[in-house]
């Protein structure tokens, strides 16, 4: 038996379903039908035994209602009412009170019976005679004229044939109900398996040739539809993180190039006669050590970039984002002095938003040090904090140079610079933004950008009170 579950257990999930959706069909019909068939067994029977009844209280009421000797009845009349009142494959006796035969008829009876001797009791058996099923039932008379005993013996053969045919019916639609319920199991199997072999397949070929493989998705709205759309999107998702993965590390591997080509070069040079003439070597020195800096905010910025995907905002408590961003607007308002640098705040009482102070502060300084970068001409910046239905959001307008229009779906990117000569100049990575962006998202908020050229930026967040 365990050799048999674990054989089972082997086989292809298609024919598993096949055959327990067939069996369990089979075994259902099968179930029902024993029951219909021993239903109409026993109903079929007892109309047989109402007849052979039936019958037998007629004969029996002729009888008692004649009053008159048995010897003084014609027996041709006696015999032609028995023959009107007997039925196919039916034998009625008239016996008297030494249960002699006084009178028998039949119709299409296959053999004559022998005289039994019955109880005193009326009563009706089953009795079987040579392989043969009869009913045989016996009232006993008493009159004034008459003491006797009227016996009917009905012959079961037809009621057999009918029985039999009925069983071979049954039997009939039961191998009828196997096939299909095998046909209908495999077709079944077929609908539902279709789609896991093609999921299958789909793994299979992600393995040998990559995550461009998707799976075709059916008009179905049932779970293995929903199983191949999950699959879908998490293959989107995950090529999405191996491209960006891609274009991080082709970004990184460009930005790093610059700053180590320009320390080996000017090594190279101090290595080769740079060394004895103190000019030179003073000027090799600021130029590595600035981009010495310059690699060490990249890694930074990196790390930072980096330790954004593991915030866990459902352990941040609560702050009042209003009072923290005035603050930082009048720090940077001191350290940009030839800048005009407002804070307006038009929210109704005080709000509060689930954020790490630290990346709050990190957000908007990235987003003031982005606006003084990019406004050398007009130096004026707004920052604006107001709330609308269950949101607080959060506006740094400048009137710089401002981003193309093509360029606006960038600007989140890894490494990108709207000015890269400036930004370069300035000691920028191009990661601020895209770290914002990062920092938005996983406390569940929304971080947008407006822009015209030459007439200035407008960066929105919008995050849940």
């Amino acid at each position: 038996m365990k050799k048999l579950i674990r054989y089972f257990r082997n086989v292809p999930l298609r024919w598993r379903l096949t055959f327990s959706s067939s069996v369990l069909m089979f075994i259902t019909f099968l179930v029902f039908s024993f029951v219909q068939y021993e239903l109409l067994y026993n109903w079929l029977l007892s109309q047989e035994k109402e007849a052979v009844i039936k019958t037998k209280e007629e004969v029996a009421a002729y009888y008692e209602q004649a009053n008159r000797p048995f010897q003084e009845i014609n027996r041709n009349d006696m015999e032609t009412l028995l023959l009107k009142l007997n039925d196919r494959h039916q034998l009625i006796r008239i016996l008297d009170m030494n249960q002699d035969l006084m009178i028998s008829v039949s119709n299409e009876f296959p053999k004559k019976l022998s005289i039994a001797n019955y109880p005193s009791r009326e009563g009706i058996e089953e009795i079987r005679v040579e392989g043969e099923h009869y009913i045989v039932t016996w009232v006993h008379i008493q009159t004034r004229s008459f003491q006797g005993t009227v016996e009917v013996v009905r012959n079961l053969t037809t009621f057999h044939e009918v029985t039999k045919i009925i069983l071979w019916i049954t039997i009939g639609f039961a191998i009828a109900t196997m096939i299909i319920s095998i046909l209908s199991g495999i077709l079944i199997s077929r609908q539902y398996i279709t789609p896991l072999k093609e999921l299958n397949h789909a793994m299979i070929k992600i393995k040998d040739e990559g995550f461009q493989t998707r799976v075709k998705e059916t008009q179905l709205h049932d779970e293995v539809t929903e199983l191949t759309r999950i699959f879908n999107g998490m293959m989107d998702t995950v090529e999405d993180t191996i491209n960006q993965q891609k274009q991080f590390i082709e970004d990184a591997s460009h930005e790093l190039r610059t700053p180590i080509a320009v320390l080996e070069g000017h090594l190279s040079m101090l290595n080769r006669w740079g060394k004895n003439d103190s000019e030179v070597l003073d000027e090799s020195l600021q130029a590595s050590m600035q981009e010495v800096t310059r690699l060490r905010k990249l890694v930074l910025e990196l790390l930072e970039l980096t330790r954004s995907e593991a915030i866990l905002p459902s352990d941040i408590e609560p702050i009042e984002v209003s009072e923290i961003i005035e603050q930082l607007t009048k720090n940077v308002a001191v350290l940009h002095p030839d800048f005009h640098i407002t804070f307006e705040d038009v929210t109704t009482g005080m709000l509060k938003v689930s954020i790490s102070r630290h990346h709050l502060e990190q957000i908007i300084m990235i987003l003031l040090d982005n606006a003084v970068k990019y406004s050398a001409d007009a130096k004026y910046i707004q920052v604006l904090v107001s709330n609308k239905d269950e949101n607080v959001i959060i506006e740094v307008k400048d009137a710089g140079i401002g981003i193309p229009s093509e360029d606006l779906g960038k600007v989140f990117n890894r490494f990108y610079r709207v000015d890269k000569a400036r930004s370069r100049e300035g000691g920028g990575t191009g990661l601020g933004l895209a770290i914002a962006k990062r920092l938005v998202e996983k406390y569940n908020g929304e971080i947008m950008v407006t822009s015209q050229e030459q007439q200035g930026t407008t960066f929105t967040i919008i995050l849940k009170k």
